[in-house]
């Protein structure tokens, strides 16, 4: 069998815009271990804002359908793969709905586009489906059209990625997620960033147990060389939080629970998103006349976003959301050896051990429980906060450390 030297590595952003910053950390790891990579992104919009390894060469595939191959989707009434996932509704206990339809016959339509793009790309390249890894970062459609790639070229590679949205049917609109069981039972490996992913996938999406061995787990990390200290900050006590502002993460209530505290603290929150305007506003009406001081940082790099949590040294972080997978900002916050309080969603109670590197509030905590928990971190003596910081940076060396996360992904993808 011929080497397997070349990687086509599909994303939905990266290297273009600022999403899927975190692919920055994994890319030199896959440059160093395959000859080449073909880099295949869904973005069509933005300009190149990252620099990639030599050997990286750049595609740009549009993951959206136009409105004429939307109808043009509905011909694939008449593809097998279409009345199998059809059956596979009642397994979900979900009726036949017109959003419901219309996303397994998109989602058909796009795996056969990407299909005929890859195979395309393949031969002008000259790669064979036995010198090819094929690597979805997202469970989403991609990897559908991966598994349907995999169907008509058995002894190509293809993996991808689960995070949350692309494993959880509660995140999606219409309480679904296509075609996963294919998924699974088509590709070499289905790589989960949380044990909890695993354990949703073996429960919900509907595949017999003669497939859990294709499911892996592959934490993510994050790098840091900047040194860290072990001291609370008292002058003031700075609180930081990190996310897009969506609904899911609720950034509102971290608002309502400072406004309801009035204590002497300071609060950045990094991140932008559709609902900044209305938290900033709620922000003006809660905490304008009390003593915590606020400032919305906005959309910044990783590379911005670190700089400053070394410059301005926060003693806490916070992320209350309603739904995620593990974030990464919690690592991160980790690697400074900030604590963190986190809702027990998702696979949070994998990185935030309660009362150790810090707390673990309800899935749906009141405003008065997270200012409850933003207290108890405040007015804790400098000892008992010492030993939170220290377990929290443990925490990160031992389990979100990048470059040892990203060694072992590599292996995975190679085995």
């Amino acid at each position: 069998m011929e080497k397997r030297n070349t990687l086509i590595f599909l994303t939905a952003n990266y290297p273009y815009g600022f999403g899927e910053a975190f692919i920055e950390g994994e890319m030199p790891f896959l440059a160093e271990a395959f000859e080449k990579i073909i880099l295949i992104s869904n973005d069509l919009n933005n300009e190149q804002t990252r620099s990639t390894p030599d050997n990286v060469e750049l595609f740009r595939f549009p993951y959206e359908l136009s409105a004429i191959e939307k109808l043009f989707a509905l011909f694939q009434l008449f593809n097998p793969l279409f009345w199998k996932e059809f059956k596979q509704l009642s397994f979900y206990k979900l009726k036949p709905s017109k959003p419901i339809v219309s996303t397994i016959l998109f989602s058909l339509y796009k795996g056969k586009k990407l299909i005929k793009y890859m195979k395309g790309i393949m031969q002008k390249e000259g790669v064979s489906p036995e010198q090819a890894i094929t690597y979805s970062y997202w469970s989403n459609d991609t990897a559908v059209g991966l598994a349907m790639l995999k169907n008509e070229l058995p002894t190509i590679k293809a993996v991808s990625r689960g995070h949350r949205w692309d494993i959880y049917f509660e995140n999606a609109s219409i309480n679904y997620l296509p075609f996963r069981k294919l998924m699974l039972e088509t590709l070499d490996a289905v790589i989960s960033i949380s044990q909890d992913g695993i354990e949703y996938i073996k429960s919900k999406w509907g595949v017999e147990q003669l497939c859990f061995s294709k499911l892996r787990m592959s934490k993510l990390g994050v790098f840091n060389e900047f040194p860290f200290s072990t001291e609370k900050q008292n002058a003031p006590f700075l609180i930081v939080s990190c996310s897009y502002i969506i609904t899911r993460k609720r950034v509102d209530l971290i608002v309502q629970a400072l406004g309801e505290l009035n204590l002497p603290v300071k609060w950045f929150h990094f991140g932008d998103g559709p609902q900044a305007e209305e938290v900033k506003q709620l922000a003006a009406e809660k905490l304008s006349s009390t003593k915590t001081e606020y400032t919305f940082a906005g959309a910044v790099s990783n590379t911005e976003l670190l700089e400053a949590y070394a410059a301005k040294k926060p003693s806490l972080f916070i992320n209350v959301s309603s739904s995620e997978g593990i974030p990464v900002s919690i690592m991160e916050a980790m690697s400074f050896g900030i604590p963190a309080i986190a809702t027990d969603v998702g696979g949070n109670n994998e990185i935030l051990r309660h009362q150790e590197n810090g707390l673990l509030l309800a899935s749906d905590p009141t405003v008065n429980e997270v200012a409850e928990a933003i207290k108890y971190f405040v007015t804790l003596d400098a000892g008992q906060y010492s030993t939170y910081v220290k377990e929290a940076r443990k925490t990160w060396e031992r389990e979100y450390n990048a470059e040892l996360n990203y060694k072992e992904f590599v292996g995975l993808l190679k085995e």
